[in-house]
């Protein structure tokens, strides 16, 4: 199941779970309408709790396509959205948990990263000035958001990346600095000029 169809099988679920309890609930000998305004209440109230989560599984558009343009080979991502040749815009792309294939990728589709598979695409261990010194990446999350340093230890710190909101902007930022660096792995890269 796509992940759009999921997230919608799981709002309906909500909402009768919802309901259920209004009408389990329901003590007032009134009418129709009074359980309706209860149920919006009820629902709004559920809806406030749930949207402090908004989990993003993968690269956005953008993202995809930032890294797509840095040389990130297509090939590597583990999810793809699809064109879904909607009329409206919230239902222009879908989502999927598959591979992009070179056989059958459509044109518009366009290859999309989990927060894992961008971390595997980072390298263990990253040299720098100091021989026989190798440094590791480290996501790491504060109140502001995220970012990635490049260290040894907590304290010895090689480089950086700037707090970005979400770890996923952290990677591709991560990723930018790398390839700029040259410690991106190259068999990751389409371009290895």
């Amino acid at each position: 199941m796509d992940t759009y169809k999921q997230g919608e099988e799981d709002a309906k679920k909500r909402a009768i779970e919802i309901l259920a309890s209004v009408l389990e609930n329901w003590v007032h000998g009134g009418d129709a309408d009074c359980i309706i305004a209860e149920f919006e209440e009820e629902l709004m109230k559920n809806d406030n709790d749930m949207a402090q989560f908004t989990t993003q599984v993968a690269t956005s558009i953008e993202q995809s396509q930032q890294l797509i343009e840095l040389g990130v080979k297509p090939e590597t991502a583990d999810l793809v959205y699809r064109c879904t040749k909607s009329s409206t815009d919230s239902l222009e792309w879908e989502l999927q948990l598959c591979p992009p294939s070179l056989e059958n990728i459509d044109n518009n589709d366009i290859p999309a990263w989990s927060l894992v598979r961008l971390l595997e695409l980072l390298p263990y261990e990253i040299p720098c000035d100091k021989p026989n010194v190798l440094h590791h990446p480290e996501l790491i999350k504060y109140e502001a958001g995220y970012n990635f340093s490049v260290c040894r230890y907590t304290v010895d710190c090689f480089a950086g990346t700037h707090i970005e909101n979400s770890p996923f902007d952290s990677c591709v930022s991560m990723i930018k600095w790398l390839i700029a660096k040259g410690y991106f792995s190259k068999e990751y890269l389409s371009n290895t000029d």
